[in-house]
């Protein structure tokens, strides 16, 4: 777990979205395999719901084994959203997920 926080460390990330301005963007990692058929609708799924609430984030999909294993992660999918993991092992529903994105 400590290898994930070392990671994930900044949490909120503070990006610049306009010349001027900025916004905190949500983090949001979907650690997983490339042939996980779960893992691909997991991600889709929250692409899906951060762009129907219009939610600021930065969506990752994670592949890369050895970055998966610095992370610490065993299960697959594993969904983490500023750096706290929100579920592993299976794939969430779309209230669910609006639930991990809206309210921490």
């Amino acid at each position: 777990m400590i290898r994930l926080a070392a990671i994930l460390a900044a949490g909120r990330e503070k990006r610049a979205l306009e010349e001027g301005g900025s916004e905190f963007l949500m983090l949001v990692r979907i650690f997983s395999t490339e042939v996980c058929p779960r893992c691909k609708k997991l991600f889709e799924l929250v692409k899906e719901v951060v762009e129907a609430k219009g939610i600021p984030a930065d969506v990752q999909h994670i592949t890369d084994a050895k970055a998966i294993a610095d992370a610490g992660i065993i299960a697959s999918p594993t969904l983490v959203v500023d750096g706290k993991i929100v579920s592993s092992g299976w794939v969430p529903g779309r209230r669910e997920i609006e639930r991990f994105l809206t309210h921490g």
